[in-house]
């Protein structure tokens, strides 16, 4: 009788196990060859979603955008940082800080307020360009001096 008691506690605290790590899962990678990553746990980020990108992720999962690198850094499989839907992300448990997965309505966000940021960024751009060319001296100093190169 205590033998079976202890199997099915034994049973149950596996099973609880699975269920409390990061995402349902996680994997210990070991050192490449050549590689100078360390021997990590990493959680598995499967792409649900068109438009997902390496800093939406490193900005949900690490609370910081700038992880995006980091993260690149256990993905290098991925051809130029393009990833598919179906495809998985790999990222080191020691940066994460939430392990939620992430939700369409993030990715929707987070596309929103980068497009916003770039339309901000090329509005800019001419207001640059016009303040050089205000005056006709000032156009004119800018052509003799890039003349002068």
């Amino acid at each position: 009788m205590k033998q079976m008691r202890f199997v099915v506690v034994t049973a149950l605290l596996s099973i609880t196990c699975i269920g409390c790590s990061p995402l349902g899962f996680h994997r210990s990678v070991e050192q490449q060859s050549g590689s100078a990553l360390p021997q990590e746990i990493l959680i598995l980020h499967p792409i649900r979603f068109p438009g997902e990108s390496l800093s939406m992720i490193a900005s949900w999962h690490t609370g910081d955008q700038a992880n995006w690198e980091r993260i690149a850094d256990y993905n290098a499989h991925y051809v130029k940082g393009v990833i598919r839907q179906g495809e998985t992300v790999r990222i080191p448990l020691a940066l994460v800080v939430r392990n939620e997965q992430l939700p369409e309505s993030y990715v929707r966000e987070f596309n929103a307020q980068i497009t916003e940021q770039n339309a901000n960024e090329r509005a800019q751009l001419p207001t640059q360009v016009d303040a050089l060319t205000e005056t006709p001296e000032a156009t004119e100093d800018f052509v003799r001096r890039a003349l002068e190169e």
